[in-house]
């Protein structure tokens, strides 16, 4: 097969705790079945303050690898990181791949997602599966539902199990954690001269990415062939929660989502509520606690006009999304979010079936 030129983004921020996970995803970069030639990785390292970045530096000048190693002077985020390397990026490269520092790829991956994308007109992007262990996956893939929900495909399921595809098939958007992107397609999408929207921080990329790529006609894949080892949220543990509902917030007001309003009232009603004890006391519920969810509130209308601005509202129907009757979604202002996810798995088979290639 052809050869592409790839230029895979490697984002890094106080990695210390996980080094070990750190430098096998870098040792399994270098040695990757492409050849040496054909690609390059891009390490920027968002202003680590724990030595990380040092260790990580020495650890590369070891490795006969074509690489780039840029430190930013302050931590811009995920999306801050992924913008340094789209613009360090080879001016040839036809695809641009995005790989977690804590995520390590397999040796055949990059080869595999090219030969596929290869084949397919209009690919926007690619992933494979990614496991947590040798038996357990940790995502195929990821739809969003009207509700602007993340729902993770066959995490938690076993590699060899009867619900897990062995065809390629459509998906709302590739986990960032390990994929593949066409860079004209990027071009087509790109927030400005730099890849994504800065104020974005995290957890507003891949998932953004995706309804972009389909609002412009692009297809995103999932191949039923193991990539890489990630594991899930050993970098972000502690704003995870925090960025994550921004990230929605924001999804709600930027996109056509039928169910805008009674999603925006659910997350009014995430705002914390006094307790008895509070109540009892004659004490209202913290204020600084109120106070984040409001500015997070804030953050996400400021970066939602600022999205409405430059593509005006995001289909969200243009993209392969899993679809709820107004019962359900109404139903989950007050159902667990554990109840909820049991109903829109029910539609997950169903829904891969129909969008297999």
């Amino acid at each position: 097969m052809a050869y592409p030129i790839v230029s895979i983004a490697w984002i890094n921020y106080n990695s210390m705790q996980i080094m070990d996970s750190v430098l096998m995803s870098l040792e399994n970069v270098s040695q990757l079945n492409y050849p040496a030639d054909r690609y390059e990785l891009i390490v920027v390292d968002n202003g680590s303050t724990d030595g990380s970045f040092e260790k990580i530096k020495k650890f590369l000048e070891k490795r006969n690898i074509r690489k780039k190693i840029i430190r930013l002077r302050d931590n811009f985020g995920f999306s801050g990181g992924i913008n340094a390397a789209w613009l360090s990026m080879d001016r040839d490269a036809k695809y641009f791949a995005w790989l977690n520092n804590d995520a390590i790829p397999l040796p055949n991956s990059l080869g595999d997602l090219i030969e596929y994308a290869e084949t397919v007109d209009s690919i926007g992007a690619i992933q494979g599966i990614i496991l947590r262990d040798e038996n357990t996956i940790d995502t195929i893939g990821n739809f969003i539902t009207e509700n602007l929900t993340v729902v993770p495909i066959c995490s938690g399921k076993t590699i060899n199990s009867n619900e897990v595809p062995r065809r390629p098939f459509y998906i709302t958007y590739a986990d960032g954690s390990y994929a593949l992107y066409n860079v004209n397609a990027l071009k087509k999408v790109a927030y400005s001269n730099i890849m994504l929207l800065p104020q974005t921080f995290g957890y507003l990329d891949d998932n953004l990415l995706g309804l972009l790529l389909w609002n412009h006609g692009y297809r995103i894949i999932s191949i039923p062939q193991p990539v890489a080892f990630h594991k899930r949220g050993a970098t972000f543990k502690e704003i995870a929660k925090l960025y994550s509902l921004r990230g929605r917030i924001t999804l709600i007001l930027s996109t056509t989502t039928r169910y805008k309003k009674t999603l925006l009232l659910e997350n009014m009603l995430k705002l914390p509520m006094p307790s008895l004890q509070q109540l009892k006391k004659f004490k209202i519920f913290s204020m600084t606690t109120v106070k984040t969810k409001l500015k997070l509130f804030n953050e996400a209308k400021a970066i939602a006009r600022k999205l409405v601005k430059r593509y005006g509202l995001i289909d969200i129907y243009k993209a392969p999304i899993i679809e709820l009757d107004v019962k359900n979604s109404f139903y989950r202002l007050f159902m667990p979010g554990s109840i909820a996810n049991k109903i829109v798995e029910k539609r997950i088979k169903n829904l891969v079936n129909f969008l297999s290639i």
